[in-house]
């Protein structure tokens, strides 16, 4: 059996096409421009500029502080309170441009964070900060009782292979995850994923975060361990 198919040709006025062509594309500039700066619902409701959660990584500061830092100071979105081994607590934060982990007993509190470079925080209480470009690890002594330990580092990815791990971020958190990611009205580009786990033993607390900066293909791993000597 032969299937013949006919094709009807139309006569097509050039003119007219390019014209619509050229609305077309200039409506579509102004609908990217305009989602380029559109701002992105939270999870508390309230709205903030996407941009200032898709900053490059150079401008972030990685800080320990050995203080608290109240919400306030970083605009909190997700928390966890943890009440770990004798009067040791743990607060994990995930903040709009970063995380935060306040480990803390009645005598020292020490405070890890991630920020954008321009928060201002207690300076005169700062341990320790770094910009986390490439890899770095740190070993800190606060008290006789306690040792922290941070080590981080920056890998950049093929986008393609980047999507998968970003998607990879999302899928079957465990109860013991934080995990958030702003909506963002602009379908074409993608949002920045952060990421907390945590794991808690007898006497220490390990934490795990994961930062994604799609504008360059990044994601920034940080893993800490609080240990207490307990008597």
């Amino acid at each position: 059996t032969k299937v013949r198919f006919e094709s009807k040709v139309r006569r097509v006025d050039l003119t007219k096409l390019g014209l619509k062509l050229c609305i077309i594309m200039q409506l579509f500039s102004l609908i990217w421009v305009q989602d380029s700066y559109c701002n992105t619902t939270t999870d508390n409701g309230s709205l903030m500029n996407l941009n200032s959660n898709s900053l490059k990584v150079a401008e972030k500061r990685l800080v320990v502080l050995g203080q608290a830092l109240d919400a306030d100071w970083f605009n909190g979105r997700k928390h966890r309170r943890l009440n770990l081994f004798q009067d040791w607590t743990a607060d994990l934060w995930i903040h709009e441009t970063g995380h935060a982990v306040i480990f803390s007993n009645r005598k020292i509190t020490l405070t890890e964070i991630l920020i954008n470079s321009d928060l201002q925080i207690p300076e005169d209480r700062v341990i320790w900060q770094r910009v986390p470009l490439q890899e770095d690890f740190a070993t800190i002594q606060p008290g006789g009782s306690i040792e922290y330990q941070l080590n981080y580092e920056l890998e950049t990815a093929d986008p393609p292979i980047f999507r998968y791990l970003s998607q990879e971020l999302q899928l079957k958190p465990s109860p013991d995850d934080l995990v958030w990611q702003p909506n963002s009205k602009n379908r074409m580009k993608q949002s920045p994923i952060i990421k907390v786990h945590f794991e808690a033993g007898p006497s220490y607390l390990s934490v795990q975060t994961f930062h994604t900066f799609p504008e360059e293909f990044a994601i920034l791993r940080t893993q800490s361990l609080f240990e207490v000597q307990l008597p």
